[in-house]
């Protein structure tokens, strides 16, 4: 019991964002954390199932709009980390918007990749187990950047109130999505 008393101790002084007196911050902080780790591993297994899917009929490429949305997704990304930089002046809200506005591209430009799929024959069903996978897999994806996008927006209304809460948790998760997809994309260019 000792031990896990220290252990939180050096934790909370290691970090100068979360003091001993914020138990609240302490704990969202935490729970972030068991959120990617779940996140990591619904996204292992399901990756590890289409590594080992059979193929099917319909042989395809991961379609170029997946890399060109990555594009859209850094560039969030850089524009978020840009808005913790800021975070004392005004143009932390100008980034702030930047990245909401290019993550929302980046979803739009995932949902014309799969209306583009759909309109070349390769459907979710019917196209084989690997195809299918792969909506799964950019589809989860994307539900989880809306809930990145829904956790920025809330950094956005607390900017609004005069504070910056959770800024930083709306980084780490954000940069976790975008390092997420980097390794999608590895894996859908190397199975399909």
């Amino acid at each position: 019991m000792t031990e896990i008393n220290f252990q939180l101790s050096i934790v909370r002084m290691s970090d100068k964002s979360v003091s001993a007196a914020s138990p609240r911050a302490f704990a969202a902080r935490m729970g972030l954390w068991l959120l990617i780790l779940t996140i990591t591993i619904l996204f292992l297994v399901i990756s590890l199932l289409f590594m080992v899917a059979k193929p099917g009929e319909t042989k395809t490429d991961v379609p170029a709009g997946f890399f060109l949305t990555t594009l859209l997704l850094a560039g969030s990304s850089i524009s978020l980390q840009m808005a913790w930089i800021n975070r004392k002046n005004t143009a932390a809200l100008r980034w702030l918007d930047l990245s909401i506005g290019l993550a929302l591209l980046f979803l739009a430009g995932q949902g014309l990749t799969w209306w583009n799929m759909a309109s070349e024959g390769i459907l979710f069903a019917g196209s084989g187990p690997r195809v299918s996978y792969l909506y799964v897999l950019t589809g989860l994806h994307a539900a989880h950047l809306l809930g990145g996008l829904g956790l920025i927006g809330y950094v956005r209304a607390a900017y609004l109130r005069g504070g910056m809460q959770r800024l930083d948790m709306a980084l780490y998760f954000w940069h976790f999505l975008g390092l997420l997809w980097v390794y999608l994309l590895g894996v859908m260019a190397v199975n399909l």
